[in-house]
């Protein structure tokens, strides 16, 4: 990027094994209480892997990345 004279980020992503958020992320109870049960997320996962669509409904209340900023 230097060298084309572009400025920027790079931006690595490095996973864990979660271990981290046993009591937090991966606790439903807790997400529940931060408002953050997930549940109908859970099931587009389900019903995209079995039909290869989400649902629209839920489709639609998702904001893009772009539109958060």
């Amino acid at each position: 990027m230097v060298q084309r004279g572009e400025r920027g980020s790079v931006v690595t992503l490095i996973c864990d094994d979660g271990q981290r958020y046993q009591h937090t992320y991966f606790d439903g109870e807790w997400l529940q209480a931060q408002g953050l049960s997930c549940q109908a997320e859970a099931a587009a996962v389900d019903i995209f892997l079995q039909n290869g669509a989400v649902p629209a409904d839920l489709l639609a209340s998702w904001s893009l990345a772009g539109d958060l900023c």
